[in-house]
């Protein structure tokens, strides 16, 4: 289950549907997504189930369109593929790894602790391509330059196919955020109830607290070569309907739109007018998704 932490790591900030999507630092860059955004539908497609054992299955780890038009995924938990149609109506396991006996055991450290992410990370995010390797360099502004983060591609042999620098406008990252995370985690229930707790002061030494938010958390290549860049905060509608917004760059990291998600929706898998993700019932369950891309506003 998701904790209450998730929300304080991704609050929204209000903005109408063209309009720029967060509260600008005196710093000012031009806005280059202010274009009508690309939406969803509903969904047209939904796969799983809470009793039915054919479309019951572990967390979804991989997920890829074959050129047979099918969808393979892969699961947690579970040594298969398996294989849907489209309409997610028939499913098969394609490849099943035999299981063999195997020992367990644990690695603990002399000294115990807790290992989480850092909330505020800025690290470069990798993702393999097509054509390569994409690396996003999105280290939180510090105050000084233009606020920029810079995209590269990185080709099969080795060479450099494009490297470009997007602007953008800062926010700063607020004391009162910092609080928030801290006091949640301080508050949260461990899994193990004998596991090590850190205390407030250990927790706020540990935490990487930039003078500003990074802009981007995310990183995706469509199956057509756009680069997807998901923005580090959601985004409020004037309807107050929150949605994840997202930089669309063509397939030299241009500029070419934005787009809205629905914040129930993980996505993991795009195509020029197809858009495939997985939500979360209320029990937790996972569902495989799939919903039409529009582009035209």
């Amino acid at each position: 289950m998701r904790s209450a932490l998730s929300a304080l790591l991704a609050p929204t900030v209000t903005a109408a549907i063209t309009a720029t999507a967060c509260q600008r630092d005196t710093t000012s860059s031009p806005d280059l997504f202010a274009a009508t955004p690309w939406t969803l539908s509903d969904r047209e497609t939904r796969i799983g189930s809470v009793d039915d054992p054919d479309y019951i299955f572990g967390a979804v780890l991989g997920m890829a369109l074959g050129p047979d038009g099918l969808l393979y995924t892969t699961h947690r938990r579970e040594s298969s593929i398996r294989r849907w149609t489209a309409d997610g109506r028939t499913s098969a396991r394609v490849w099943e790894q035999p299981r063999e006996p195997h020992d367990v055991f644990w690695i603990l450290t002399d000294r115990g602790g807790s290992v989480r992410g850092q909330p505020f990370e800025d690290s470069y995010l990798l993702a393999f391509g097509q054509r390569g390797l994409l690396v996003v360099e999105r280290r939180a502004w510090t105050g000084e330059g233009e606020p920029a983060i810079r995209v590269t591609g990185i080709g099969f042999d080795g060479d450099t196919t494009f490297r470009v620098a997007v602007p953008y406008n800062p926010v700063p990252l607020a004391r009162e955020r910092i609080d928030s995370v801290v006091h949640a985690w301080v508050e949260e229930e461990p899994d193990d109830p004998g596991a090590f707790t850190p205390s407030e002061a250990q927790i706020r030494e540990a935490l990487y607290q930039p003078s500003y938010l990074p802009a981007v958390d995310h990183l995706l290549e469509a199956d057509d070569g756009t680069i997807w860049l998901r923005r580090f905060d959601r985004v409020q509608l004037e309807t107050g309907e929150q949605m994840i917004e997202w930089w669309v760059l063509d397939s030299a990291a241009t500029p070419l739109a934005r787009a809205l998600t629905p914040v129930g929706l993980d996505v993991r898998l795009i195509t020029s007018d197809m858009v495939w993700g997985i939500e979360r019932d209320e029990l937790d369950i996972e569902y495989i998704v799939r919903c039409r891309l529009t582009k035209d506003g």
